[in-house]
């Protein structure tokens, strides 16, 4: 079968030289089911998609479209977004087999080829770029892996999953300060999905011999916000709130509704706590340097208070009994229309867990050994 490097140079060179500057790759059958997904793609998307159908994340006109064009012999280009990331597409008949190639070239909104750009967005891309070939082959070796060495691959993975949640972070806080970060917004039963999102991360909290108390409504409580967003900016509090009780403790979060049809979600811990001058400086001008001198990278509150603002909403932080809490507020709006297009990265399920990689700063390497 080979390793995953051999199969990936194979595949390469079903390219035409031009295009192997592309970033990301797909291989299809005539019908357009994906044969092959580069690492580069998995890692944008979180999602696996070998064996999806083009028409599960593109529009079907324009998958009728492209696949007509290239069983006719003829080169077709088209445009997509990624993760917040515009691509042009090319899409041509596979020179060494039946089927369809299709390259994509990261772009600026204006459509332009991107290059260079903001460090941070080169340095994220760069880590997903090389995690996309070392979580593939990780896989491999836990397949076949001896009991003996179970113990380390569960770290590797642990270690590659922090990795990935620290280039994920960068590029939306790159995203979030040149103001292009884009929201999928729809209305939220809040009170299911906050209660799923809490459901996974027990294991999380036990590990870290954190007791966690819920306090969720019982009927729905809906607002209109991005699902991913929430449940980064849940876990990055909850995260901070277990970080804060090394030793152990509690965390509660609460989610309420108010007469105004804002909607609240606080976690609030009995941690170290902060003083008061930190405190009002992460109410008031939440700037890059502060939080790196509370240990860490200290993007999860940045982040927090970005994406709320991003939503027009609003973070709060202040001191609790014995530690902090942490809230944020979700105001009322109108639920965007559909858009044109499906998106990309939809939750085939199949592909890495998002919940893995964002709550990987308090995981334990049992969480991950297969």
């Amino acid at each position: 079968m080979g390793t995953v490097k051999e199969q990936t140079e194979k595949t390469l060179t079903a390219f035409r030289e031009h295009i192997l500057s592309a970033e990301a790759y797909l291989l299809c059958t005539p019908a357009g089911r994906v044969r092959f997904a580069s690492g580069m793609l998995k890692m944008i998307l979180g999602e696996d998609l070998n064996g999806r159908n083009l028409n599960d994340f593109l529009e079907d006109a324009l998958c009728a479209r492209l696949i007509a064009e290239t069983l006719g012999g003829r080169e077709y280009e088209f445009r997509c977004k990624i993760r917040q990331q515009d691509f042009r597409c090319t899409a041509q008949p596979w020179e060494d087999g039946d089927g369809i190639q299709i390259a994509l070239f990261p772009v600026n909104p204006e459509g332009g080829i991107r290059s260079g750009g903001r460090t941070d967005r080169f340095v994220s891309r760069e880590i997903n770029r090389e995690l996309g070939v070392l979580l593939p082959a990780l896989q491999q070796l836990e397949n076949s892996a001896q009991a003996g060495q179970k113990n380390y691959l569960a770290m590797m993975r642990l270690h590659l999953y922090r990795l990935l949640r620290m280039s994920r972070n960068l590029e939306d806080l790159a995203l979030l300060e040149d103001g292009q970060l884009e929201l999928s917004l729809k209305r939220l039963d809040m009170t299911a999905l906050v209660g799923q999102l809490l459901e996974k991360a027990e294991p999380y909290c036990a590990a870290n011999r954190i007791d966690l108390l819920i306090n969720l409504p019982e009927a729905p409580l809906y607002c209109v916000a991005d699902e991913d967003k929430v449940r980064a900016m849940l876990y990055h509090l909850l995260a901070n709130a277990v970080q804060a009780q090394k030793g152990g403790g509690m965390v509660q979060v609460t989610l309420r509704g108010r007469e105004d049809g804002s909607v609240t979600l606080s976690v609030s811990d009995r941690g170290h706590g902060m003083d008061a001058d930190a405190l009002q400086t992460l109410n008031g001008n939440l700037e890059r340097r502060d939080p790196l001198r509370m240990g860490g990278l200290g993007l999860g509150l940045l982040l927090t208070r970005a994406y709320m603002q991003a939503h027009g909403g609003r973070m709060m932080l202040m001191a609790g009994d014995g530690g902090m809490v942490a809230s944020v507020t979700f105001l009322p709006r109108e639920e965007p229309p559909a858009e044109e297009l499906h998106g990309w990265g939809a939750p085939y399920g199949t592909g890495i867990d998002p919940v893995q990689v964002e709550l990987s700063c308090i995981a334990t390497k049992e969480i991950y050994r297969k």
